[in-house]
């Protein structure tokens, strides 16, 4: 009786949402104003519901044909941090389901979202939604040379959300095609103030980064990350005296790979 409930009430919901969208899309009248006819209230309980829907996977025969477009639609400057915030949580969490990746992957969307990562008139939350995105983006192979244009930019990110860029990074290292190119796009200068400014977690995941782009490389691209990697030794050794062992542990396991 309850499966039939939440069964028939999936359907009622996403029935609404098919409505809604395509009114949005295929509306004549919509399509000549610039904003949603929605106000920020109603698109804020709205999106709420779908980032909530998206978040389970007992949800996914419910399709998201409707949802991934709509969240899309909405990440524009016209809407209010928050909502903004809301919108590219809902298309993180429909990245648990690999169908959805071509949906989101596309230049245009890419820009944007590289765009909001550290856009000055938006909010911190909407930063770290935005960067959130590509982190689950990059746990795609098929989106990794989606992300790749977009690395050089996305690493001129500040802290602290350039930790977030380095998990995306260590990510894309699982790809053999991608760890190559990471070797020539990375902005190992940029990589090494952070790891002089920034806190153990910046070093931890730099000791991911350059283990990880060790395993699918070849002998000459290693070779440059080895040498990169000199530059880094004496920054470790600094901070080995008062950092905890997982941090230890990892440049060991680094340095051996780099060997």
């Amino acid at each position: 009786m309850n499966n039939t409930v939440v069964a028939v009430g999936g359907i009622i919901t996403m029935g609404f949402l098919a409505a809604v969208f395509s009114y949005y899309q295929f509306n004549p009248q919509h399509k000549k104003r610039k904003k949603s006819s929605m106000n920020q209230s109603e698109l804020r309980n709205v999106l709420k519901k779908l980032s909530s829907m998206v978040a389970f996977k007992e949800n996914e025969s419910l399709g998201y044909s409707y949802i991934v477009p709509f969240a899309i639609s909405q990440v524009h400057l016209d809407n209010e941090s928050d909502i903004l915030a809301l919108a590219l949580v809902t298309l993180s969490n429909a990245l648990s389901f690999p169908r959805n990746v071509h949906l989101i992957s596309t230049p245009s969307n890419l820009a944007r979202f590289t765009h909001l990562c550290d856009a000055p008139f938006v909010d911190d939350n909407v930063h770290s939604a935005a960067i959130r995105v590509f982190i689950n983006l990059s746990l795609h192979t098929d989106a990794h040379t989606d992300i790749i244009p977009y690395m050089k930019q996305l690493q001129r990110i500040p802290p602290p959300n350039y930790s977030s860029v380095l998990q995306v990074c260590v990510n894309l290292c699982c790809n053999s095609s991608t760890s190559s190119v990471l070797v020539h796009e990375l902005n190992f200068k940029i990589l090494l103030r952070r790891c002089v400014e920034c806190d153990d977690d910046i070093l931890l995941k730099t000791c991911y980064l350059f283990k990880n782009m060790s395993y699918n490389i070849s002998q000459e691209e290693k070779n440059i990350i080895v040498q990169h990697f000199q530059l880094f030794l004496p920054i470790f050794n600094a901070k080995l005296a008062n950092c905890d062992e997982s941090l230890s542990e990892q440049l060991n396991l680094t340095i051996q790979c780099l060997k």
